[in-house]
């Protein structure tokens, strides 16, 4: 991450997206590939975003699936499917999963009336999901709640812009419902 020409191409002071497009399924648990998406998330910045998927096994025949892994691994190549489970532990720990959360991929975000093959064709699971809000941003957030006070039952919009964000809230009395944070453009 601090190689020169990537730090030129790449503003790491923004979020950037990280893509590991199948790519994870080459690295079995012996090549410790838990550390090594940790390293590479801790070097982004906040609110930056992971794209991912792997292979899996758990839409096929496991005689079969089992076969096929070890003929990849007979011609030297380090592989190991995972199942859902083991795959969202590996790549999304601490992220926040975008909709439709992990799914075969395809199934993100299928396009209405148009064909898809069933997940035992594809054979691989994918997910996006975000990095967390620094302290930046988290503090901007807290300024612009506190800009301007709520009324019950009323949209409030804090057109405040701290640091890049703004922010739209909605509460009813007490609770708040949700909040939307968008960057400035």
């Amino acid at each position: 991450m601090r190689h020169p020409e990537m730090r030129e191409t790449l503003d790491l002071d923004q979020p950037v997206a990280l893509m590991l497009v199948a790519v994870l399924h080459f690295l079995p648990d012996d090549q410790g590939p838990a550390s090594i998406v940790s390293t590479l998330l801790a070097a982004l910045p906040p609110s930056s975003y992971l794209v991912a998927s792997h292979t899996t096994a758990d839409y096929n025949d496991p005689s079969a699936a089992a076969d096929g892994v070890r003929a990849v691994q007979r011609a030297g190549v380090p592989f190991q499917p995972r199942t859902a489970d083991e795959f969202s532990k590996l790549a999304f720990t601490g992220l926040h999963m975008m909709e439709p959360g992990l799914v075969p991929v395809s199934e993100w975000h299928p396009e209405p009336d148009v064909p898809r093959p069933p997940p035992t064709e594809m054979g691989y699971y994918g997910g996006v999901a975000r990095k967390a809000l620094g302290l930046r941003e988290r503090h901007s957030l807290s300024l612009a709640r506190t800009y301007r006070g709520a009324s019950p039952h009323k949209k409030w919009n804090a057109p405040r812009q701290t640091a890049g964000l703004r922010c739209v809230a909605y509460e009813v009395g007490e609770r708040r419902l949700s909040l939307g944070i968008r960057r400035s453009q």
